[in-house]
């Protein structure tokens, strides 16, 4: 079994809160929602990390991948996760005001989207962010497009901000 995690997290400010860059911010997240790279033999998760702001437009992503050989040693920030008999139990570490979410179960070949947002506030001004995460637990080989189509499980906490 193979454990893919994708965390998507994008960040923009006032002036991105409409019009063209209202446009291409909403586009951006589904954009870089791609393939995963080849893993290598002996890893068991990735996490792939994509940022992107309003700074450049929405148009460079920073990317990292990170492998693992143990899942012991594979858990993001963003989530709980555990393997057992049954499946993969999934939890995300949300800071939306309504906390956590019950876990989800994971059986070989399904896959679950986290997404959230919320306002960060500095000394002087403010942005807003959103994160989309998944999850999946799947069997070699990966498939490039895995989250690339429709999630087995959805669970968003996208807030109205203004």
């Amino acid at each position: 079994m193979f454990v893919a995690v994708q965390v998507i997290s994008i960040e923009w400010g006032k002036a991105a809160r409409g019009g063209e860059m209202a446009t291409r911010r909403v586009q951006a997240i589904g954009r870089f929602e791609r393939s995963l790279p080849f893993p290598k033999p002996k890893t068991v998760a990735m996490i792939q990390r994509v940022g992107l702001s309003d700074w450049d437009g929405f148009e460079k992503a920073a990317e990292r991948v990170s492998e693992y050989e143990s899942l012991n040693s594979a858990n993001p920030p963003e989530l709980y996760f555990d393997l057992d008999h049954r499946g993969l139990q999934v939890q995300a570490h949300s800071p939306h005001p309504s906390g956590m979410e019950k876990p989800t179960l994971l059986t070989l070949n399904e896959t679950v989207r986290f997404e959230w947002n919320g306002r960060i506030v500095y000394e002087e001004t403010w942005r807003y962010s959103q994160t989309r995460v998944n999850v999946a637990l799947t069997e070699r080989p990966v498939q490039a497009n895995l989250f690339q189509k429709p999630p087995t499980y959805e669970i968003s906490n996208l807030s109205q901000l203004y």
